[in-house]
Parts: C-alpha cells; sequence; structure tokens
C-alpha cells in the first residue's frame, strides 16, 4: 500500500511543500480591513465578514478624500470654515496635523497643497507645506477650478477650469522642485477633465452630465515627456453616451465609466494603445476610488440620476468581472 504523504503536494509529479500551498491561499485569502471615511465617520470594512464598524464618529464632516502614506491614514476634517488635516492612530483616535481656512487639502510625498476658500484679482492661492514640519515653502496663484486629481510621489497632477467656464485644463506641480506646467488646455462645452494614471502614462478624458457633450476624448500623455500626447475620439457606434465619473488603472487596462441617456452606466476598459478590451454594466457609478489591491479595486458607487440618496461601498475583481455592492447609508 502506497504511503500518504502528509508533508507535499505534487502537481504533475512536481513534488511542493503542504506549507507553501497553505501560504499561497493564505495571501489569496488573506483578510482586509479597507478602511475609508463617509459622511462623518470612518469606517472599517472587514472583507472576510462582510462587516463594516465605524473607526471613528464625529460632529464634523469628513471630505471623501483621503491618503495613506508610509501606511499612515490621512484625512480632512471640515468644521464651519475650517479645514483639519487629520490622521488615525492606532487607538483610532484622531491627531491634528494642520488646519486653516482653506476649501481643500491634497497630499503628496512629503508635502501637501492647500487651497483658497476665496479668490482675489490673480485667482485663487495655492500653497505648498512641507508635511513633517508644516512649514510653507511657496505660494501661487491660478484662475482654476479642480474637477479632480491624481498624486505620484511628489507630483500633483490637477484637473480643472477656469472660472468663467471657458477652458479645462491640466496642470502638473512638482513640489520638490517648485514647478507649475499646464500640460492640457481644451475648450469647455459642458465637461470637466477627470484623470487616471499608471506606470507610463497619464490618461485624462472629459466627463459630463448626460445631454451636455457626446464629443468624449482622451489624452495619453507621457509620464517622462509631457509633450508626448495622443489623443483619441472615443465613441460607440449607434449609442449615444457619455463619461462620467471617475475612472482607474488595473494590470495594464484603463477603466472609464459611461452613461447613456437612461443613466445605464458601463465600464469599459481601453489597453494603452486604446484598443477595447471588455465592458461591465454598473448598478452605480464610480463616485470615489478608495483603494487598488493585487486582486480588488474598491470604489464609493453612486449614481445621481438614478437615486440620489443611496451610496454604496463596492468591490470589483477584474479577473472575473464581479462587483460586489453593498449600501453604505
Amino acid at each position: 500500500m502506497k504511503k500518504l504523504d502528509l508533508i507535499n503536494f505534487y502537481v504533475r509529479g512536481i513534488k511542493i511543500p503542504l506549507f507553501l500551498i497553505f501560504f499561497i491561499f493564505s495571501k489569496l485569502n488573506a483578510d482586509e480591513n479597507i478602511i475609508f471615511p463617509f459622511e462623518n465617520k470612518i469606517y472599517s470594512f472587514d472583507t472576510n465578514k462582510q462587516k463594516f464598524n465605524i473607526l471613528f464618529a464625529s460632529e464634523n464632516l469628513f471630505l471623501k478624500d483621503f491618503y495613506i502614506k508610509d501606511n499612515e491614514y490621512f484625512f480632512i476634517e471640515k468644521e464651519s470654515d475650517i479645514i483639519k488635516l487629520v490622521s488615525l492612530n492606532s487607538k483610532n483616535r484622531l491627531n491634528k496635523i494642520f488646519e486653516g481656512e482653506y476649501s481643500n487639502i491634497i497630499i503628496a510625498k512629503g508635502y501637501f497643497l492647500t487651497f483658497s476658500k476665496y479668490i482675489n484679482k490673480n485667482g485663487f492661492e495655492f500653497s505648498i507645506f512641507k508635511l513633517d514640519s508644516k512649514e510653507k515653502i511657496y505660494s501661487f496663484n491660478l484662475d482654476f477650478l479642480l474637477s479632480d486629481y491624481e498624486v505620484k510621489d511628489n507630483l500633483i497632477f490637477l484637473a480643472g477650469s477656469d472660472t468663467r467656464d471657458f477652458k479645462n485644463y491640466l496642470f502638473i506641480i512638482d513640489c520638490g522642485s517648485k514647478k507649475i506646467l499646464k500640460i492640457l488646455e481644451e475648450k469647455k462645452n459642458g465637461d470637466f477633465l477627470k484623470i487616471v494614471i499608471d506606470k507610463e502614462f497619464i490618461y485624462v478624458y472629459n466627463s459630463s452630465m448626460p445631454a451636455k457633450n457626446n464629443n468624449k476624448y482622451i489624452y495619453k500623455i507621457n509620464l517622462l515627456n509631457y509633450n508626448n500626447k495622443d489623443r483619441y475620439n472615443f465613441d460607440i457606434k449607434n449609442k449615444i453616451c457619455y463619461f462620467y465619473g471617475k475612472g482607474f488603472s488595473f494590470n495594464n487596462e484603463i477603466f472609464l465609466p459611461l452613461i447613456d441617456e437612461q443613466y445605464n452606466i458601463t465600464l469599459f476598459s481601453i489597453d494603452k494603445n486604446f484598443k477595447r478590451k471588455r465592458s461591465i454594466c454598473l448598478e452605480t457609478g464610480l463616485y470615489k476610488i478608495i483603494k487598488k489591491s493585487d486582486n480588488y479595486i474598491y470604489f464609493i458607487g453612486y449614481n445621481y440620476f438614478k437615486d440620489k440618496t443611496k451610496f454604496y461601498f463596492c468591490y470589483f475583481y477584474p479577473n472575473e468581472d464581479k462587483i460586489t455592492y453593498l449600501k453604505i447609508n
């Protein structure tokens, strides 16, 4: 009788130690606690138990922008006219890092950018601070209203428009060298710019409300040479639709949400050559990307046109085109 091997596992005659199999499966099925703010609470979602836990509750609102730097969570708390930059400690308490009369704060590697609440003759004031010392290192003015942003190391990519609603722009703020570059300018036509970033390129597309602008375009801009731009006019045969919501990158695919005239939202993907890969029907929209892991995309889902009151915590498994929707509020 053949002796049973309880130490090793065999695949096509190749011996693999069982401890390695258990280690691989434990990594694939590892429990993850996904932390995110919503309204006046900070939540943790246990992916194993499918359960929300409230880590912190406040009398103030949290902006949906938050940041993870060196495994530390930073949140933006809004109290009347004051914006506070806070971090969550191991005891689920908030540590105040910075505050002031600003409209928003964006964190980059080692720095943060503030937006003034009020405009002057030169535009809004933007200021760069060092994250550790809170020292202001420089300020500049732009006639600019933010529509989206992305961060890569100490670079901040800002998409938005002028206050007259004439032009859409993409700026890059290099916090280390104090450079401000305008790398894209487009006539505004009832639309606003959104950004997706991957390892090689910045993708910029024009999102709009339904029935506003059906002329959909995508720019691909090389991260090593901002003058190297490709523009692609995106269209779907026999279908009227509009880019609507926040896209993301995953394993060399760029995923972009589109909304049709019946307010149904579909997630389309393209590769870096603009070749279309797949489409997935969504039950909600992509409002805010929470986190990207090796296997999942976590996001807040919201479709204003279908239901103004319902927000969802969603996670997308791209390998199987599977999305789970859990109502938050």
